[in-house]
């Protein structure tokens, strides 16, 4: 049976570089882990700017979920593709994940790896 040929985007490629190069900024001069980890990924995306303001509220309040692109789990594969060889040695590594989708009044993504004992 063959290697399976995975295609990745332009965007995807772009983000996984993204966050490759932040996860190098916060990393400073620690060496990357090899060790279990556990990835909390916490992605907070801003409602569309035509939303009415009682809309936007509930948003904020977490009242209405965000159920629109982008997935959620293409989030995850790309943030632990972008840590990989810099967080940690590889992605294997990664033995539990948690990860979150909010409103926020800005978008951004807050990512926390530590180590399983």
């Amino acid at each position: 049976m063959g290697k399976v040929q995975r295609f990745k985007d332009s965007k995807t490629v772009a983000y996984e570089s993204l966050v490759r190069l932040v996860a190098s900024e916060a990393m400073e001069n620690r060496g990357r882990i090899d060790d279990p980890v556990f990835v909390e990924i916490d992605v907070f995306v801003e409602p569309v700017a035509s939303t009415s303001r009682s809309r936007y509220s509930e948003m904020i309040a977490g009242r209405i979920k965000p159920t629109k692109a982008p997935d959620l789990d293409n989030i995850v594969k790309s943030i632990l593709d972008g840590c990989n060889g810099v967080v940690f040695r590889d992605d294997v590594l990664v033995v539990k994940i948690a990860a979150t989708k909010s409103y926020a009044v800005s978008s951004r993504v807050e990512v926390n790896v530590s180590r399983v004992p």
